[in-house]
């Protein structure tokens, strides 16, 4: 019998895959840290600061924004119609963010919500 409930578990559940972000969206965001001194950015809960590395002149995302443990702090995800999560909502208010606002925030296309306010960013959408 315990082996026949596992063959069930393991027969609606393989195959099925774990929830992602569009790597172009989780990209926009790390592209938007980069340019806007991200290193330097304040935050209101440590613990939830973004998940980027800097290695080789390059930054990376080392968890997805959407379903990290911790979270990416004033990113909102919610889930797609095809079963994906989308960013939806970015809040950075007064979190110090200095530089030019990048153009791959225009690939946030599932964004509804975008808070800005009170830092220092040049450039215009």
């Amino acid at each position: 019998m315990m082996f026949l409930l596992l063959l069930i578990l393991l027969t609606c559940c393989v195959g099925k895959a774990i929830s992602t972000t569009d790597p172009k969206q989780i990209d926009a965001l790390v592209d938007l840290y980069s340019s806007a001194d991200g290193p330097n950015w304040s935050w209101i809960d440590n613990n939830a600061k973004w998940q980027i590395s800097y290695a080789n002149n390059v930054y990376t995302a080392r968890t997805d924004p959407c379903t990290s443990t911790t979270g990416w702090e004033g990113v909102l995800c919610a889930p797609s119609a095809v079963g994906d999560n989308d960013i939806v909502k970015l809040n950075l208010t007064s979190h110090n963010l200095h530089g030019p606002l990048v153009d791959s925030i225009g690939k946030l296309s599932t964004l509804k919500i975008l808070t800005l306010n009170e830092n220092q960013l040049t450039g215009s959408m």
